[in-house]
């Protein structure tokens, strides 16, 4: 979400007031969008179709640039996709940084955000293949001119209550380069964890990825993940591989297929196929439609499910 419409020095804002009186070049700006979606949810055994409105997905940033002699950058990010989908306040980014530090939250080291493509199901493919993840962190992004580096440390979340939980912070790096028309993207974790025992374990998460443009309205992605360990129930593979197109005059679609096999043995797979499309006015309201196929959706011989999703939406 691209950060737009710099806020004039007339609009009395508190946070644009206090900024602009201590640094007079400093850059105030806001943005997010308003959506509302509706999904027709069903599942295979035919005793389940539901439909379901939504406007929790609408977000709003603020971003405040140039702070102080080190040109210090803040961002704040949320939406209203917490508490389960219930339309309460969630933190997306809290977010500083200065001299190639990164300290407080937003996209994990270790996220996949190269091999993403637009979604209306904007959880489609993030838990899996294309994994992009949000935690605190402590972390150093290194320009290495044309490749950036970022590595530090991290909570993942997965601490127990009531048991012995990481006695380390988790540990992310990622590297991103460009060669040609190809972007690249490896990045791996140290995950620390309760294992199935209640005791701490560790485990490896990494992930890969590559975009390519094939020309200038169509784009290419592969992406791979390895995550988890037996232990904790929670291991799996997925690769997936997908195109974008742009047809001009504001249309787009995309398309993307991923299978992710679960446990040790990579015995039980579960195929996530998505195809969708976007028409973006010239007033700035897009409309997108999608309709996504799950076979085995809870991994372990599961139901399959069919979402098929309409969304209205305006970026400001």
């Amino acid at each position: 979400m691209k950060l737009q419409h710099k806020i004039a020095g007339t609009i009395l804002l508190p946070l644009a007031a206090a900024a602009m009186s201590t640094a007079a070049h400093a850059e105030f700006s806001m943005g997010g969008y308003v959506a509302a979606e509706f999904s027709l949810d069903t599942v295979s055994d035919g005793d389940s179709t539901d439909v379901n409105g939504s406007a929790v997905k609408s977000r709003f940033n603020l971003k405040q640039t140039n702070l102080g002699s080190s040109n210090a950058t803040i961002l704040f990010e949320g939406d209203y996709y917490g508490n389960g989908n219930q339309g309460n306040l969630r933190m997306r980014h809290a977010l500083v940084m200065v001299d190639g530090w990164k300290i407080g939250q937003t996209w994990s080291s270790a996220a996949n955000l190269n091999g993403i493509l637009p979604t209306v199901d904007f959880v489609a493919l993030t838990g899996g293949s294309a994994y992009a993840n949000r935690h605190p962190m402590i972390a150093k992004e290194v320009d290495m001119g044309g490749s950036k580096l970022s590595f530090g440390v991290e909570d993942w979340g997965k601490s127990t209550a009531g048991e012995d939980g990481p006695v380390i912070p988790d540990l992310a790096a990622g590297f991103t380069t460009k060669m040609g028309d190809v972007s690249l993207f490896a990045g791996g974790a140290l995950v620390n964890e309760n294992d199935s025992k209640g005791e701490n374990a560790n485990w490896v998460h990494i992930s890969a990825s590559a975009k390519m443009a094939m020309s200038d309205s169509m784009k290419a992605v592969l992406s791979v993940t390895k995550t988890g360990n037996d232990d904790i129930d929670a291991d799996w593979t997925a690769v997936s591989g997908g195109m974008g197109m742009g047809f001009g005059g504001g249309l787009s679609a995309n398309a993307m297929a991923e299978v992710k096999s679960f446990g040790a043995s990579g015995a039980e797979d579960q195929a996530t196929v998505f195809v969708n499309a976007f028409y973006k006015m010239p007033s700035g309201l897009e409309f997108g439609a999608e309709i996504q196929n799950i076979t085995d959706a809870a991994g372990m011989e599961g139901d399959d499910r069919t979402n098929f999703n309409v969304q209205g939406k305006y970026a400001f």
